[in-house]
């Protein structure tokens, strides 16, 4: 159930994201809206089928010092390039959305806890 919600958000997230970026690149919207879709139906399916013949030879602790390395990454690219270029836009719903995101987390965290 965890997986499954965190996948969703993911994903729904990733879909906007595409879409932003193809009207940023003059795309239709009722185009960019379909290509989006598909987009992100399609790149997490690929994206596990092309990892998992490499995931799968990997011990436990080589798969967590990758996953903290990808986590790091992401944090990264959070901090240094997405929350400055997300100051610039709306604030007000910026915020809580970020606050939304991070209850969810802690959600889903705190339930994996117990």
């Amino acid at each position: 159930m965890l997986a499954g919600t965190g996948l969703v958000v993911h994903e729904f997230a990733e879909g906007a994201i595409t879409y932003l970026v193809l009207l940023k690149g003059d795309v239709a919207e009722r185009t960019a809206a379909v290509y989006a879709f598909f987009i992100a139906a399609l790149t997490t399916p690929i994206g596990a089928f092309v990892a998992y013949p490499l995931v799968s030879r990997l011990g436990e602790s080589q798969l967590g010092l990758l996953l903290g390395f990808v986590s790091g990454v992401l944090i990264y690219v959070s901090a240094a390039h997405l929350l400055p270029e997300a100051r610039t836009y709306e604030t007000d719903h910026s915020m809580l959305a970020l606050l939304a995101g991070v209850a969810l987390a802690l959600v889903i965290v705190f339930a994996r806890a117990m």
